[in-house]
């Protein structure tokens, strides 16, 4: 729940570029073919017609009972459909272990009014150091 939660707020692509193959509408826009597209996942994930409080980190949001109620296209850190990103499955596999191995040995504390900037680009990142102390356990 908790990399779902930092997956959504920070996803690692902020925008997935697209091309269309034949022209369309979205919504009131006409697109022509050959048009370029960005998907802004960034965008989506904190829109709130899709998320209740979505600047707000909220891991329970990703709990068993609540993970129904996302819709399909609103939290897309891996891009959907046929462009999914291959190493999906391995990624968060990678994460969990680090992650686990991590957090039994120290506890994370940063300052309350610390706010991560973070850039556009690829990966997302932070901008500067993250102040973060590391406590051992």
């Amino acid at each position: 729940m908790v990399v779902d939660e930092l997956l959504r707020l920070y996803p690692t692509a902020w925008a997935l570029p697209r091309l269309c193959t034949t022209a369309d509408r979205v919504c009131s826009y006409c697109l022509p073919k050959g048009a370029k597209l960005r998907v802004l996942s960034y965008a989506i994930h904190r829109d709130g017609r899709y998320w209740h409080q979505p600047d707000v980190f909220d891991p329970d949001r990703f709990s068993t009972s609540k993970i129904a109620t996302i819709p399909r296209h609103a939290y897309i850190p891996w891009v959907l459909g046929p462009r999914a990103c291959l190493a999906r499955q391995i990624s968060m596999l990678q994460i969990k272990i680090v992650l686990t191995a991590i957090i039994q040995q120290y506890t994370f504390t940063c300052p309350q009014t610390y706010t991560v900037a973070s850039e556009a680009g690829f990966p997302f990142e932070p901008v500067g150091p993250v102040q973060m102390t590391l406590i051992r356990r």
